[in-house]
């Protein structure tokens, strides 16, 4: 890789440690993807920030950073963690409370914004042909396929070295030619709710597996798209599809396309009734006004099963409103945190009912049972 002086300098250690490491890691995996550069980026997000997800090793790396002066030297975010610091609505044991607080206190002292969130868009909306290096894999397929920004699935300890770097390696989806489309989805149906388009994510994300799928649709409401988006991100790994109508011009390429069809019968198995759910849970991604606003309006009544939406903190301070129409109907939040990255399974919570398929995927895979309904299911609960 051909580095300036000034970051030969700083890999050398001219300037710190801290930096020395993060230039380190960047340029080892820059090589092994075979880039030749490091670029400038305008904002990191870090994943895997949930204390159960990396645990003491985790800690004590972020801490240890920490200690060698490490500072973000652009606008950088922070995914959701385990648990909702201002509730006890998910409860933890105090070791998993006092490893939290370490990760977070470790995060603020090198600058980032603890935001809690997995939407980083909503908090800072990117620009086409912005370079970015973001962790989340559900903001990464958001950000290139809405936004037009350019950024890898990066790795939680990639995310944190960028961010204290202010590059990433040019490779990847860093690179036009790499964005080129590589199959061509077509719907032999219309999917009217977030969680039907959730659902078709994932099939197009279990058909595909890898690879930028081009999808030929009238272009559906963006909070739709941003389930679709993340649960193909869970289920096939993917970074990246065009739709046409949404995806900005010039930010990707045209490839030979292998034609594939999602019918109905593809996503229909995955949706159930609210009434055997121990919990009934939408927000993930992390719920918008917009969503906020639609389910208020679809509850008449007080809700009788124990329904959960995830919102970002910041979210929940401003949607004042909307946020007390929805307690007094029996609706709880989780700010901050997703079902996805905390505990619940040692709550006594086996049956999930939620309007997600990345939620669906990643429970199932813990042994939970699971499956979708549509936001008018989780209304009438």
């Amino acid at each position: 890789m051909m580095l300036t002086k000034e970051e030969e300098r700083a890999l050398s250690g001219e300037y710190g440690e801290a930096l020395s490491q993060a230039m380190r890691i960047l340029v080892k995996v820059g090589e092994v993807l075979g880039a030749e550069r490091l670029v400038p980026i305008s904002h990191a997000h870090a994943s895997g920030v949930s204390y159960a997800t990396i645990g003491e090793p985790g800690v004590h790396w972020l801490e240890s950073l920490v200690k060698g002066g490490a500072k973000v030297s652009v606008y950088s975010t922070v995914n959701p963690i385990g648990f909702d610091p201002y509730s006890d609505i998910i409860k933890v044991d105090e070791n998993f409370v006092k490893g939290q607080i370490r990760i977070l206190e470790a995060f603020e002292k090198m600058g980032f914004d603890t935001s809690l969130t997995c939407t980083p868009y909503y908090l800072r909306e990117p620009k086409p042909f912005e370079r970015l290096a973001w962790g989340e894999s559900s903001a990464v397929i958001y950000a290139n396929t809405v936004l037009g920004a350019f950024t890898n699935r990066e790795g939680g300890p990639v995310a944190v070295a960028a961010a204290i770097a202010g590059k990433i390696y040019e490779a990847g989806l860093q690179v036009l030619e790499n964005r080129r489309t590589d199959s061509r989805i077509r719907l032999g149906f219309r999917p009217t709710d977030a969680a039907e388009w959730s659902a078709v994510g994932y099939a197009i994300g279990e058909r595909i597996g890898q690879g930028i799928p081009r999808l030929e649709v009238p272009p559906p409401p963006r909070d739709h798209l941003k389930y679709m988006l993340a649960a193909s991100a869970a289920s096939g790994g993917l970074a990246m599809m065009v739709i046409e109508g949404v995806t900005p011009p010039k930010t990707y390429l045209l490839g030979e396309e292998e034609k594939v069809e999602i019918g109905r019968e593809d996503v229909e198995h995955m949706f159930g009734s609210v009434e055997d759910a121990d919990l009934v849970f939408h927000g993930c991604p992390h719920a918008s006004l917009k969503e906020l606003v639609e389910l208020d309006n679809l509850i008449k009544e007080k809700v009788e099963k124990e329904v959960w939406v995830a919102v970002a903190p910041r979210l929940y301070e401003r949607a004042n409103d909307v946020i007390k129409s929805l307690s007094k109907k029996g609706v709880k939040f989780v700010r901050g945190t997703c079902l996805v990255v905390s505990p619940i399974d040692k709550m006594g919570i086996r049956k999930v009912a939620t309007t997600s398929a990345k939620t669906y995927f990643y429970l199932k895979r813990r042994g939970l049972d699971v499956w979708l309904v549509r936001l008018r299911d989780v209304a009438s609960a």
